[in-house]
């Protein structure tokens, strides 16, 4: 059992946010500004990292978010996020989320189809491997598939 839920935002969402920021600082990207879609769980790691690297974020969110996920999200990106809350379906705040970062308002940091951010959460794979008794490999992984990020990282390792 890897338990995501003991990270400062109690998902592995995280790990891809973070390094997928970490990867884009380091290439020379100071974008003033870096812009999101999610639900919930990609929100709240890209509000964190915001914080964390000192960057402003905006993150869109349907409006049929769950009002904890937005109180989460702002508690976590404190004064660096904005949340905009656009359509009532993921698909709405993503193309909304597009549209602002190509109208070149901002970095776009993608929910789970990008290298950098499922390189990210192929971490969740290493941890696992890293952990396990005597070098021996799990018989068995079971995964969560949404956008199938965690699943493209963890059998990319």
């Amino acid at each position: 059992l890897k338990r995501e839920d003991l990270t400062p935002v109690r998902s592995y969402k995280i790990r891809g946010a973070f390094n997928f920021f970490r990867k884009a600082l380091a290439a020379g990207n100071n974008a003033a500004l870096f812009v999101c879609a999610s639900a919930g769980n990609h929100a709240q790691g890209f509000a964190f990292v915001c914080r964390h690297f000192g960057k402003k974020g905006v993150v869109f969110m349907p409006v049929t978010t769950p009002q904890q996920k937005i109180d989460k999200t702002r508690l976590f990106g404190g004064d660096f996020v904005e949340i905009r809350l656009v359509g009532d379906f993921f698909d709405d705040c993503y193309r909304a989320a597009f549209e602002f970062a190509e109208s070149g308002g901002a970095h776009m940091v993608p929910p789970f189809d990008h290298k950098d951010i499922i390189e990210g959460q192929a971490t969740v794979a290493y941890e696992i491997a890293d952990q396990m008794p005597g070098a021996r490999m799990p018989d068995i992984v079971m995964l969560p598939v949404g956008g199938g990020g965690l699943a493209a990282g963890v059998t990319h390792y």
